[in-house]
């Protein structure tokens, strides 16, 4: 069961979901739009953004914003490909251009956004026995 802590909207941390393609898109938070981070839908489940978007909250001074970039059942050779810079389907370069996106809307709020760290969460898509 989730703590009561983590079901409440966080008052200084931020989510942005991709407007990558996704199978359960409407099952979870809106796609690009900043909303504050809580969990979306607790009966089809959450991703490790909550959890790690509080502890870093704790731990800083200033509001987070976190953008989450997932797509389900999507492997790193077939469908991220970060090796074709220049394909701009990639679900790579697609989330780059909404990164973009997601800053470019926080700088017209008034925020100056850096980029400080990138998380990389791979399922079992890749997996060869």
């Amino acid at each position: 069961d989730l703590p009561e802590s983590l079901r409440r909207p966080h008052p200084t941390a931020l989510l942005w979901r991709t407007l990558l393609p996704n199978l359960y898109a409407s099952d979870f938070a809106p796609a690009g739009q900043w909303v504050s981070l809580q969990p979306a839908n607790q009966e089809r489940g959450f991703g490790p953004e909550l959890s790690f978007g509080h502890a870093m909250s704790a731990q800083c001074s200033h509001p987070v914003a976190i953008i989450k970039s997932a797509n389900g059942r999507t492997g790193l050779f077939n469908d991220w490909r970060p090796m074709d810079e220049d394909d701009l389907s990639t679900l790579t370069n697609l989330m780059f251009a909404d990164v973009r996106r997601a800053f470019a809307v926080l700088n017209e709020n008034g925020f100056a956004p850096r980029l400080r760290g990138l998380l990389w969460y791979q399922g079992e898509r890749d997996i060869r026995l």
